[in-house]
């Protein structure tokens, strides 16, 4: 039996069957998205990739710093061991890196902009998340309240379930015992109709008995009769004749009399009329009797029907109970997921705001490819042994910048030298010159023209010529020029990436300067110097490929007049001087290179205007070798180990003046054998140390020659 306030049990179920779906959407909302967080590590690798194939700043320093400062602040002469062989193995190393960070800047565009697209893609993905979080959310607390109040109706509807069912239960019990407290009267009228049915019965058997005996003697007179009749042949004058012969026949019963068969009628009769009313009335109680059991019917079925909605009641109190707790759990799932969401949501805006910046830092790196700003620190020491026993301390700053259009660098520094000269005044302390230089760009992607001018400004005091020291002991073998403006062009021809061909014509416009010396009399004299002009056309050949890279350089330097006054006047031009040279590096791994470079320079006779007899003056050859072996730790570190040998066939001479030519002041026919130790240390992305350390030995024919060593230690910084 239902009532009309328990709520429909579809309804309920319904509910249910909603929260089912609800559960198995939340499971599959909840697996994670396997796409976003490999997202993530990629765009943290591409970015990390990009960040390591940055064009490095240091490197585009060196590269351009061998071009800086062109030629007219001394004569030409042998390379620098020390500072020019390894400088053109680094320009031929940062020619390869370029490539290699330019095909990198173009990579890291492309990856940022698939990065962008993958963190817009992820941003959505991650809003589209956030809604399906909020949605389910939402839907969760509502089905978490629609549960308590499932369970609460449950609870109640159980509860009046379980009274109607103990009503029922009574009712029935009830209707049961009505029906058994009813069973005896029935089983009474039976029993009072069952007695009177007897006596029916036992007096119709009398009854019928007497009966039958009557109808025997009947039937046996009427055949006497017919007898007698057939006897007399059916005579109807002879009837008295057949009515003696059927009374001599006699009679064998005795009937009932009239009385009696009228009594027995009568009790009949009234025994029968009992019967009927005892029999309407006995049908009247089985009436009753089937209303009592109809109703027992009822009250079981309602029993049964009360006690199957209790125990299904139960049942669904049960699952309500325990979607209850699932729903409440997947409430704090559903937190969680939302949660999670809103972390996704601000971690997608968060790449999407790095791939949005990592995009336009691989822009403006394409944009600015090489450009770079770096101060450069050195520090070095000479300490020599021969004819004089010398030593050189000199720091100096450089500056340099580098974008699209131009490029700029001062460098400056101080120095304390003491020659070792046995007449005095071998001392020299105070600054150097300083030397600018600007550098106006046009580059296209087959041709560039540099428009390069260089200012070397005489900063450096007057220095006395005793403080000289001989070429190929220390950096500085004089300290003061004048004024030297060296405009410059320079043509550059790429045939690929790898292969270019440059061609640098310069002419430098040198102004006078002052030298210091000691005459005769022991007092000090100046001279007044004004070198000539100096013309430099050279070729530069370069390849840079991923195992080999090749440079060859082709020049010629053509020097004007030179006239100096003082204690004496004189005029001469130094030689023309002609050099080829080769410089080779081969990658063996990608930590180790093989390294070697060759030079032929050939100086010219100098030529005198005066007439004076200059005995040892002559041409000079110079043939140098080299062979080294470079290897990189890691990206950090290097060691380098180089060994040169450079010699020369004529005599060397570097004085400024050619005032004192004696023989002491030459070397005639030097041989220069040394080896060169370098080790680079990268103490971040912007800042780097490097350590080279030098051993050297000078030979030549008519002295005993030179020994000594080197040390220099750089730092620079990119900004």
């Amino acid at each position: 039996m239902e009532k009309e306030d328990e709520p429909p049990q579809d309804l309920a179920a319904s509910a249910f069957r909603m929260s089912r779906k609800r559960r198995m959407r939340l499971k599959k909302a909840a697996e994670p998205w396997l796409g976003q967080p490999s997202f993530r590590m990629n765009r943290k690798r591409l970015r990390l990739r990009r960040e390591s194939r940055r064009p490095s700043p240091a490197g585009a320093f060196s590269l351009s710093a061998l071009m800086l400062f062109v030629s007219g602040l001394a004569e030409a002469a042998s390379m620098s061991t020390m500072h020019e062989v390894p400088g053109e193995f680094q320009s031929m190393r940062n020619a390869r890196e370029a490539i290699i960070n330019y095909r990198a800047a173009v990579k890291s565009l492309k990856s940022a902009q698939n990065n962008l697209a993958e963190a817009e893609r992820a941003l959505e993905v991650a809003r589209s998340d956030r809604e399906e979080a909020n949605e389910g959310l939402m839907r969760a607390k509502m089905n978490l309240e629609a549960a308590k109040v499932n369970l609460d109706n449950l609870r109640k509807s159980l509860a009046a379930a379980q009274t109607e069912s103990e009503q029922r239960t009574s009712e029935a019990l009830a209707s049961q015992q009505a029906v058994a407290d009813y069973l005896p009267s029935i089983y009474d009228q039976e029993a009072s109709i069952q007695e009177l049915s007897a006596e029916a019965e036992s007096l119709a058997g009398q009854y019928a008995a007497g009966n039958e005996a009557v109808t025997g003697q009947v039937d046996e007179l009427a055949a006497r009769i017919e007898q007698a009749w057939e006897s007399v042949n059916w005579q109807q004058n002879r009837i008295a004749e057949v009515q003696a012969m059927v009374a001599s026949g006699g009679s064998t019963a005795e009937g009932p009399s009239a009385d009696n068969g009228t009594a027995y009628q009568s009790r009949l009769e009234e025994i029968s009329g009992e019967l009927d009313r005892e029999n309407a009335f006995l049908d009247e109680m089985h009436a009753y009797l089937d209303e009592l059991q109809a109703a027992q019917d009822r009250a079981e079925d309602a029993e049964q029907q009360a006690r199957d909605l209790v125990a299904d009641l139960t049942e669904q109190q049960a699952e309500a109970a325990a979607d209850l707790e699932q729903g409440k759990n997947d409430l704090e799932e559903t937190v969680k997921w939302r949660e999670e969401a809103e972390r996704e949501n601000a971690q997608a805006e968060k790449d999407l705001e790095a791939a949005n910046k990592d995009l336009r830092e691989a822009r403006h790196d394409l944009e600015h490819f090489g450009e770079s700003s770096s101060i450069e620190s050195r520090m070095e020491y000479y300490n020599w042994h021969g004819p004089e026993h010398g030593h050189q301390l000199l720091f100096e700053q450089e500056f340099y910048s580098s974008t699209k259009k131009y490029d700029y660098g001062v460098k400056t520094g101080y120095v304390l030298s003491a020659s070792g000269h046995k007449d005095g005044n071998s001392h020299y302390s105070g600054l150097t010159d300083t030397q600018l230089s600007l550098t106006l760009k046009n580059d296209h992607p087959v041709n560039e023209v540099h428009y390069i001018f260089s200012t070397n400004l005489p900063t450096a005091k007057t220095s006395h010529v005793n403080a000289q020291v001989m070429e190929g002991l220390a950096k500085y073998t004089s300290f003061n020029n004048g004024w030297i403006f060296t405009p410059a062009v320079e043509v550059k021809h790429k045939f690929s990436e790898e292969e270019s061909l440059t061609g640098r014509i310069s002419y430098s416009f040198r102004g006078g300067y002052e030298v210091k010396s000691t005459g005769a009399d022991g007092g000090e004299r100046r001279e007044h110097i004004s070198p000539g002009d100096q013309l430099t056309p050279e070729l530069i050949y370069q390849y840079a490929g991923e195992k080999n890279q090749h440079t060859v350089k082709l020049g010629y330097l053509h020097n004007g007049s030179t006239s100096q006054s003082g204690s004496s006047t004189s005029e001469y031009r130094d030689g023309d001087t002609f050099w080829l040279r080769w410089f080779y590096n081969h990658n063996l791994t990608r930590m180790d290179s093989l390294q070697a470079y060759a030079s032929y320079q050939h100086e010219g006779k100098a030529h005198f205007y005066d007439q004076s007899v200059r005995p040892y003056n002559s041409s000079l050859t110079w043939h140098e070798f080299g062979v080294g072996w470079r290897h990189d730790f890691d990206d950090r570190q290097y060691l380098q180990l180089m060994l040169n040998y450079q010699k020369a066939h004529g005599n060397l001479y570097r004085y400024s003046t050619r005032g004192n030519e004696s023989e002491k002041n030459y070397l005639f026919s030097p041989s220069r054998l040394s080896v060169l130790l370098a080790y680079g240390y990268k103490l971040s992305g912007r800042s780097s140390l490097e350590l080279k350390l030098e051993r050297y030995n000078i030979r030549e024919e008519k002295h005993q020659g030179y020994h000594g060593w080197g040390l220099a230690l750089m730092y620079d910084y990119s900004f």
